[in-house]
Formats: C-alpha cells, sequence, structure tokens
C-alpha cells in the first residue's frame, strides 16, 4: 500500500512515559523518534515520524500556558455541495459562489459563477453560517514535492459573507478577540504549512483535506488583550510607519520587545503586549490581500488590453495561456514565445510590425507597477512569517528547522 501505519500495542510500553513511532521504506527503518504520551493525550494527535528536533517544537507550542487549540476560538465548515446547480449567466434569482481555486494566499479571485437562491432554500443553516464574516481556505491541500516534500495551506478572509462551494473550508472566528486578519497570518504563515503537514497530517502523500478536525488541532498563540486600546494602535501606527519605509529588522526589534522572556525562554505573560503583535499580524494581512488586488488589477488590465489590441481573441483559445495570463513571474522573452508558438506574431518578425513595439512598451510599463509591488508583497510576506517565529517563541536554530523543510 502507498500509505500504511502499523500500531503495535504491549504490557511491557503501559508504564513507560513515552512511545517509539519509526518511519519505513520498504523493510528500512529510517527515522525513529520517542513521543511524549502526555502531549499526544493533551493534543490528542498520534505523532509520526517526526524528529527530535521537531518534536521539541511541537512540545513548546503544545504548552497549555501559551497555546490554545485552533478548535478553542473557531468553528469551521465545508461549502455548499451544490456544484452541479453551478451556472454560468448571473440574473436577479442568483447569487455568485466560490470554488476552492478562486482563493489563494491572501486574495481572492472574481467568481463568474453563480447559483439560483431557489436552490438555497434547501440549505438555510448552512447559508447562514457562510454569510458570516469568516476566513476562507482551500479545502483540497497543495502538496508540493519540489524542493522538499511540503504542503502550502492558503487562506484569505472574506468580510461579506460571500458563498462557497464544498471545496472551501469557512472559518468562523467565535472568540471574537481574535480578528481575521490575524488568523489568516497565521494559517498563511510558513509555520503553520510546516506544522500541520508534519503533526495533522503525518506527512501524507495522498490527498489531504483541510476540515474542521485538523484546523481545530492547529496550535494558536494566547494572545493576553491587557493593553489600552491607544497604547495598541499607537505602537501599531509606529511600526507601520517602519514597514512603509523598509526597515523590517526595526519591526522584528520592536516585537520581540512586546515579548519578554525569561532565561529559560519562557514568555513572561504578565509583561508582554502580544495583542500588539495580534493587532500588527492583522494589519500587514490586510495589507497583503489590498496588494495583491492592486497586482489583480494592473495585471488584469494588460492582458485585457493584450486580447483587444495584439491577440484579437481570447487568452483562453492559446496554448500555455497560464504562462500568457502570469506574464509577470517571466520575462518579455518568454511572453513572446508563447505568442510565438500560437502564431500571433511570426518566428522571424516583420521589421515594419508595429505590434512588437507597442507591445514591449506597454509591457515594460505595466512592469514598472508591478515589481515594485510584487517585491513589497514578498518582502510582507517574509516580515509576517518572523513575526510568527517569534510570536510562538522559536530559536533561531528551530526556524531553520522549519524553513529547511520547505
Amino acid at each position: 500500500m502507498l500509505e500504511q501505519i502499523v500500531i503495535v500495542l504491549s504490557d511491557k510500553f503501559a508504564t513507560k512515559r513515552q512511545y517509539k513511532t519509526s518511519l519505513f521504506k520498504g523493510d528500512e527503518e529510517f527515522k525513529s523518534s520517542s513521543v511524549s504520551k502526555l502531549i499526544s493525550r493533551v493534543k490528542d494527535t498520534l505523532i509520526l515520524g517526526a524528529n527530535k528536533e521537531e518534536l521539541t517544537i511541537f512540545e513548546k507550542v503544545s504548552e497549555p500556558k501559551f497555546f490554545l487549540n485552533f478548535g478553542d476560538i473557531s468553528k469551521s465548515s465545508r461549502g455548499l455541495p451544490f456544484q452541479k446547480y453551478i451556472k454560468t449567466d448571473s440574473g436577479i434569482d442568483s447569487i455568485a459562489i466560490y470554488r476552492g481555486d478562486h482563493i489563494a494566499r491572501y486574495s481572492l479571485k472574481e467568481s463568474n459563477e453563480f447559483i439560483s437562491k431557489n436552490v438555497l432554500k434547501n440549505a438555510r443553516d448552512k447559508v447562514a453560517f457562510l454569510s458570516q464574516p469568516k476566513v476562507i481556505s482551500q479545502n483540497i491541500v497543495a502538496h508540493v514535492e519540489y524542493p522538499t516534500d511540503h504542503i502550502i495551506l492558503m487562506a484569505t478572509f472574506d468580510q461579506q459573507g460571500i458563498l462557497t462551494l464544498d471545496t472551501v473550508e469557512n472559518t468562523v472566528v467565535t472568540n471574537k478577540n481574535f480578528s481575521l486578519g490575524f488568523i489568516t497570518s497565521l494559517l498563511n504563515s510558513n509555520f503553520f504549512s510546516w506544522y500541520a503537514y508534519r503533526f495533522i497530517f503525518a506527512k501524507a502523500l495522498r490527498t489531504m483535506h483541510l476540515e474542521d478536525y485538523h484546523i481545530g488541532k492547529l496550535p494558536i498563540r494566547r494572545i493576553f488583550f491587557t493593553t489600552s486600546k491607544t497604547t495598541r494602535k499607537k505602537m501599531v501606527e509606529k511600526m507601520k510607519t517602519m514597514d512603509e519605509n523598509f526597515k523590517y529588522n526595526e519591526v522584528l526589534n520592536n516585537v520581540e520587545e512586546c515579548l519578554p522572556k525569561d532565561k529559560k525562554g519562557n514568555f513572561i505573560t504578565n509583561k508582554e503586549k502580544s495583542d500588539v503583535v495580534h493587532d500588527l499580524l492583522a494589519y500587514l494581512a490586510e495589507h497583503m490581500i489590498t496588494m495583491n488586488k492592486k497586482k489583480q488589477m494592473l495585471s488584469s488590465k494588460f492582458l485585457t488590453w493584450l486580447e483587444s489590441e495584439i491577440i484579437k481573441g481570447s487568452i483562453n483559445d492559446l496554448k500555455n495561456k497560464t504562462k500568457v495570463r502570469e506574464f509577470y513571474k517571466d520575462s518579455f522573452d518568454e511572453l513572446m514565445s508563447v505568442l510565438k508558438q500560437n502564431r500571433i506574431f511570426p518566428k522571424i518578425l516583420d521589421l515594419g510590425d508595429r505590434r512588437y513595439e507597442t507591445l514591449k512598451k506597454a509591457y515594460d510599463s505595466t512592469m514598472s507597477k508591478l515589481k515594485p509591488l510584487m517585491n513589497k508583497l514578498t518582502a510582507t510576506d517574509n516580515l509576517i512569517d518572523q513575526i510568527v517565529y517569534k510570536l510562538y517563541g522559536l530559536t533561531e536554530d528551530e526556524i531553520k528547522v522549519v524553513e529547511g523543510s520547505l
């Protein structure tokens, strides 16, 4: 079988405080570790195939004094199982509905699919749940094998209460102290993808679904909402200014000051301002969403122009259409190569063809706006990761363990 778990039960292990787990390739045991029974009982999880360094991180973020389970502050559910009722024409009796592939990290693509309001009468409770502000995630988890085996959780948040299909996981935050932006920043962080793959999905190979059960087991940092609103706002504004001026190290230094530790490396909770870090992550998540909307607007404007002025048709009819739609990921020469492949341009350019110069000018103009925006997106994404590491108390060596597995 592709994936198989064998559990051996024996009285002689009953008094031991740990149990042993091993991974096998064929008959060869290649990864073995001992896991605390107490931690597994507290987390209601059997740990498989984690090494000593990974288990140290797991135990750290399982400490009840500093961490909760996601299920303690939220409720998640799939969207509607109504794929067969989807239509592409909107009307007065229809409402837009979204699939999992409409969702990316800090981004929601516009949907051109709709569902009749009459159909929704058969699912009033589910519709009521979905109509709340919520975090939305891809239910089918993205599994990536290069450069190392890992997963990528993808989430954004929805303030409007949109309807979704069952390829979307919808998370309503029941503890209203926690903001949607904060939760979204955690779900999109490298740390959460790393943690989920090792300690929730046990490094599965087959299709993984992100359900209420899985989200509920993610560790959420206890946030002590004790700082005055005036001080919180002032401190976050200060760090926002640092971020706008690309002073990321200064932001991280301020975050560290908000999360003091004792000599043993434990958080001093009665002195910390974790609520300020909460607000900062919420702001950065909102900023990521705003920047992604601008990126979508700029790229859509260029692609609409490209269809009208150069292709004289639809990009959907082209070979390698994804390369064209994601033109900003490659060079102008790569875009030209795809257009030549589709005979939009001849292999050998006609010197009298003004379309080349027109296209190059439009491409350069668009990229002059997109490049700095994409650089800022990358930098902010990385900043969020670093803040999450600090919020969860990871050391430099522990961060290397996480980053080396992505």
